[in-house]
């Protein structure tokens, strides 16, 4: 089991702060990027190692520390997910941070904002082309810039790349072209509506379109990037649920959703 979270981030410049909203009139003071995003995960990857003795000494870790070098296996991470699948899970939350207005500033304080994640050892992070994962996998969409990320030897951010460009030139940064590939890239999306001409689900998808976003898939996978497609139909619930199994059936990796009940359920 895994987890996509997406935070649309806008920097207000009056007070220098992150907001969360999926527009500008969504906004309000309470909903900081602090206390909708970073905060909850914080306390939700501490729940899950409370009693972890590797990660924390405490009467908790102390009780159950025998029990687990028992069954701990010697490659396993000193982590547990939030997503408990047993011994040596490393699927962790992926954590999509969708860049809104002015790029480069607001990057640099989403980088000091993840600092509580940061101190915890909680982010999955590359370093020197290995990468080593963590609890949390974050990654920069929208606007955010990726000259900020792919010329980096170490960071512990990654990059949502246009699933239609893969197979082009990756990013020029200082002279140097950088590939597009799964240490700087995860995960690619791309919005579903312009690659399929605006299809709305209605009507069963023909061959010439299931074959144009099977070959957008295998390009990704090659390089070991998972793939996403944005903007798919909503409603109807009939035309919704065509695309996502169509999506799947294609294997596509990642499952768009505002409706977390029925999508729960499909």
């Amino acid at each position: 089991m895994s987890a996509n979270i997406e935070s649309d981030v806008w920097l207000n410049p009056k007070d220098d702060k992150l907001y969360v909203g999926h527009d500008a009139f969504s906004l309000s003071r309470e909903r900081t990027f602090h206390a909708l995003t970073v905060e909850p995960l914080v306390q939700a990857i501490d729940q899950a190692n409370s009693a972890n003795a590797m990660h924390v000494q405490n009467e908790e870790s102390e009780l159950f520390a025998d029990l687990q070098a028992s069954v701990a296996k010697d490659d396993a991470p000193w982590w547990n997910g939030f997503f408990s699948l047993g011994v040596g899970n490393t699927q962790p939350i992926q954590l999509m941070i969708d860049i809104k207005n002015n790029p480069h500033k607001s990057w640099q304080h989403v980088l000091k904002a993840l600092d509580p994640l940061r101190e915890r050892g909680y982010l999955t992070r590359y370093e020197y082309g290995k990468i080593i994962p963590g609890p949390i996998l974050v990654v920069g969409t929208g606007a955010t810039p990726v000259e900020e990320l792919a010329a980096k030897h170490k960071r512990d951010v990654f990059y949502d790349c246009e699933l239609t460009k893969l197979s082009g030139p990756g990013p020029k940064i200082g002279g140097e072209h950088y590939p597009w590939n799964a240490t700087l890239c995860p995960i690619a999306s791309t919005d579903f509506s312009k690659v399929t001409n605006d299809y709305k689900g209605i009507h069963e998808p023909t061959k010439k379109m299931n074959e144009s976003i099977s070959r957008l898939i295998h390009e990704a996978h090659e390089r070991n990037i998972k793939t996403r497609f944005w903007d798919t139909p909503a409603w109807p619930v009939y035309a919704r649920d065509r695309v996502n199994r169509m999506l799947l059936e294609l294997g596509s990796d990642w499952i768009n959703a505002d409706d977390l009940e029925a999508i729960a359920y499909f």
